[in-house]
């Protein structure tokens, strides 16, 4: 590699725990590198000294365009470092710190030299820990970077006071469409300045204000602005606090999100008022793709409200309705709406106490998604009965590849029918039994399964925490051999031992998880 550097253009090294020594190697070689135009070494442990040892001689790659050193542990110390090698650098448009530990003295150092990076376009910091201190001394220089168009500053403990410093900057950046400050402490006062910055920067499409203590207050500032939000594509609000309230207040401007494609609204504390409130809405963004209400209180009522609106949005590719309590009424009216979205591909819809006689009824409404990729039904109480309806009801399906029955208690009876499901499905490529005290004779049902598919197109199959013995992995073996392209297999938390490891064994292909 070294004898052939002088041409090389691209070189990624990531996820090689290179430390401080190799980062020394691999600076010796960069210093012929006069062609390269990226550099990736994110996920190693270089830190502070190995930033040192490649700073030296970054400024011999006057070509480089994107430099990846993320998740590095450089700390100030090797931000500052690389930072004052920076300017040598005039075509950098791709620069990757996150998760560099660099705090207020390494943001310091960086905003020192950021006005001097006019090519910059992306600049991602998330995971710095730089509060609201670090978050202030950069707001001043990213107003000089008028190409920028990509901002991540995520999980970086920033309140009120940073949050209105950027946005008091950033709407100087014409050419912005992406910021995430997901994850910080901005709250509704921060909400305010982010609401101010969405009416000014009209170039804004995706927008991360996920897990920053908003509360309606704060919803309310941003849904005041969302008429003038015409390329937003993306809004994450997900981890906040917008109860019903927040929820009514945003949906009542959805219909001015033109161009609106993902909503996340996940772990709210929204119940059926919000629900409803939603569905009176959703329907209006006709571009809406993705639509994330899990983790809330949503109950059946709220189901079957929300089902009427999702059934006008004609486009939705992945809904997440999990961990709220729809229970078989409320999902079953949501599944019932669906056929209207030939798009839908993933559907997430654990935690909610479908149980036996709401999984016989999902079953019923499965055939009319088409286009059905991904189904999770995890921690549902769905017992034999239930998941071999369901099992039936996809058996016919050649688009899905995902099935997920986590955490139920389908036993042998439903082992049975998922092996019917396997035997048939010509797509099927990740099936998930985890935790369903599926037993020995479980495991040999879907054995039968797998021998009668003759050339199974499994490639990851869960079957961990189901009570399988020595009897079990024997009968499990023959089936494994068809599946020739398995490369995990999960048997974690079963009770088989060193014989029925042996017979794991025997399928040495692939990887098993214990």
């Amino acid at each position: 590699l070294a004898e052939r550097c002088q041409s090389l253009a691209v070189l990624d090294l990531s996820d090689n725990l290179i430390g401080p020594k190799g980062a020394g190697q691999l600076a010796a070689m960069l210093k012929r590198c006069r062609a390269l135009r990226e550099l990736s070494l994110g996920m190693n442990e270089i830190g502070a000294d190995g930033a040192q040892r490649l700073a030296a001689v970054l400024e011999h790659c006057q070509t480089l365009r994107k430099l990846d050193l993320g998740w590095n542990k450089m700390v100030a110390a090797g931000t500052a470092k690389i930072s004052a090698v920076l300017p040598a650098l005039p075509a950098l448009a791709h620069l990757d710190l996150r998760e560099n530990k660099m705090g207020v003295d390494g943001a310091r150092r960086l905003a020192a030299v950021l006005a001097d990076c006019r090519a910059l376009t992306l600049l991602d910091l998330g995971w710095n820990y730089m509060s609201d201190a670090g978050a202030t001394v950069l707001a001043a220089a990213l107003g000089e970077c008028s190409r920028l168009a990509h901002l991540n500053m995520n999980e970086n403990k920033i309140g009120p006071d940073g949050a209105r410093q950027l946005a008091q900057v950033l709407g100087q950046c014409v050419s912005l469409t992406y910021l995430d400050l997901g994850w910080n402490r901005i709250g509704d006062e921060g909400a305010r300045s982010m609401a101010a910055l969405l009416q000014e920067c009209s170039s804004l499409a995706y927008v991360n204000l996920g897990g920053n203590y908003i509360s309606p207050h704060g919803a309310a500032d941003i849904a005041r602005v969302l008429k003038e939000c015409r390329a937003l594509t993306h809004l994450d609000m997900r981890g906040n606090k917008l109860t019903d309230e927040g929820t009514r207040l945003l949906a009542s401007e959805l219909l001015h999100c033109s161009a609106l494609t993902h909503l996340d609204l996940r772990g709210n504390r929204v119940g059926d008022p919000g629900a409803t409130a939603l569905a009176e809405r959703v329907g209006s963004c006709k571009t809406l793709t993705h639509l994330d209400v899990g983790g809330n209180t949503i109950g059946a009522r709220g189901g079957q409200r929300l089902a009427a609106g999702l059934g006008k949005c004609a486009a939705l590719q992945y809904l997440d309705v999990g961990g709220n309590s729809l229970g078989g009424e409320g999902l079953c009216a949501v599944a019932a709406q669906l056929e209207h979205c030939p798009q839908l591909r993933h559907l997430e819809a654990c935690w909610n106490i479908l149980c036996d006689n709401g999984a016989v009824q999902l079953a019923d409404t499965l055939p009319s998604l088409a286009a059905l990729s991904n189904i999770n039904l995890s921690w549902n109480k769905i017992a034999a009965a239930g998941a071999a309806r369901l099992a039936t009801a996809l058996a016919a399906s050649t688009t899905l590849t995902h099935l997920s029955l986590v955490g139920n208690a389908i036993g042998t009876g439903g082992a049975e029918g998922v092996a019917r499901l396997v035997a048939r499905s010509p797509s099927l490529t990740q099936l998930d039994l985890g935790g369903n005290k599926i037993g020995d004779a479980g495991a040999g049902k879907l054995a039968e399964g797998l021998l009668a598919a003759a050339a199974s197109p499994l490639r990851t199959l869960d079957l961990s925490g189901n009570n399988i013995g020595i009897d079990g992995c024997e009968l499990l073996e023959p089936g494994l051999l068809c599946c020739k392209d398995l490369t995990l297999l999960n048997m974690a938390n079963n009770a088989f031992g060193s014989k029925g490891l042996a017979e794991l064994i025997r399928r040495g292909r692939s990887e098993v998880a214990m």
